[in-house]
């Protein structure tokens, strides 16, 4: 994965992040992120999202502490740590809602207005 590391201590990928299975129009369009927050997933989430599955070790003492706020041995305190927290509170745990609606064809609307009258 071609990238480097920044000021931020976390690895920057030449690649922009995108999430099409919750976010298919994007960070910027989706109204839930700030354009800062936006900005930062799509730099910096496809290296936070490795971080998170543990398919990458940690590098940098940022990454470390990230991993510590996963874990729940700490509370997040800079931008990076509250953006990531905030992008995976919204992933995950979705509610599922049925869109299911039962209809009984076997009635027909007149058989219903008979019931009332």
């Amino acid at each position: 994965m071609k990238g480097q590391y920044d000021h931020t201590g976390f690895f920057r990928s030449n690649a922009a992040w995108f999430d099409d299975v919750n976010y298919f129009h994007g960070f910027h369009r989706c109204g839930e992120y700030s354009i800062s927050e936006a900005d930062f997933l799509s730099f910096y989430g496809r290296s936070l999202n490795e971080l998170s599955t543990a398919t990458r070790e940690p590098q940098t003492e940022q990454e470390r502490s990230l991993l510590e706020v996963l874990n729940g041995q700490k509370l997040p305190e800079t931008f990076q740590e509250k953006t990531w927290l905030k992008y995976l509170n919204k992933t995950r745990d979705i509610p599922i809602v049925s869109s299911v609606h039962y209809c009984d064809h076997s009635r027909s609307y007149y058989d219903s207005v008979e019931d009332y009258t």
